[in-house]
């Protein structure tokens, strides 16, 4: 399944960013400043969870205490 997925994934992209230029799409218009700051908020954001996930870690820890500890006393007999 991982080689089909794998070659497909390699034939997808060849076609998309090798293959003909389609005069259909010529007329669309580039990204304007309204469409690109979210796009660059979204990449900052993307970024430094990448990079210091400690952060996110943090905010999220004490849900997952509760949550686990629900769920171990769910599972003791």
């Amino acid at each position: 399944t991982m080689i089909l997925t794998a070659s497909y994934l390699l034939w997808m992209l060849k076609r998309v960013f090798y293959g003909p230029f389609n005069e259909k799409w010529s007329r669309l218009p580039d990204a304007n400043l309204r469409e690109v700051i979210p796009l660059f908020a979204l990449a900052a954001v993307i970024l430094f969870v990448g990079i210091y996930p400690k952060f996110l870690i943090d905010v999220i820890t004490p849900s997952l205490a509760q949550l686990m500890h629900g769920a171990s006393a769910a599972i003791r007999p």
